[in-house]
């Protein structure tokens, strides 16, 4: 009876927290792709900038060579930019432990609940079930009068 109300309402609290941070983590995901276009995009505008201004000062037509170079130079810049800014991002994933962390460090009025939650759910020898339920029952009603997609940013994703 108790024990499996207790198992059920921990059971509806995790899917709550999990919820909300899998939220969390598809903003962080979306955010950071979002800045990693805008970088790409940035060092693709410095590129053609640059190569525009060096082969404004030749006199005449540049020579192949030196034309092929360029367009091999700024092919590079452009690759190694969509790579650095946003394809290591695309394919970044961060799991449910991360993403409480993240919120915890950005939102300090959660202490560790989430966090705590999440380890603790996973933790199958646990030595009080009951206190684990509790424990995870409060983050969850703490979590909710909070809105967690406030910890993602633009300002932070440019930054990390």
């Amino acid at each position: 009876g108790s024990q499996a109300m207790t198992t059920l309402e921990q059971n509806r609290s995790l899917a709550e927290i999990y919820r909300q941070l899998d939220t969390v983590r598809m903003r962080r995901w979306s955010v950071d792709l979002l800045a990693g276009a805008a970088a790409v995009v940035a060092v693709a505008c410095l590129t053609l900038l640059a190569v525009s201004a060096g082969v404004g000062y030749l006199p005449g037509q540049p020579p192949a060579a030196l034309r092929w170079a360029i367009l091999a130079v700024a092919i590079l810049a452009f690759s190694a930019a969509a790579w650095w800014f946003l394809l290591r991002r695309a394919f970044r994933r961060h799991n449910r432990a991360q993403a409480a962390r993240f919120v915890e460090q950005h939102l300090p009025r959660l202490g560790n609940e989430l966090i705590n939650s999440v380890l603790l759910a996973r933790d199958d020898e646990q030595a009080s079930p009951e206190l684990v339920a509790l424990a995870i029952e409060e983050a969850a009603r703490d979590s909710r009068s909070v809105d967690l997609l406030s910890s993602v940013s633009l300002r932070l994703s440019m930054s990390g």
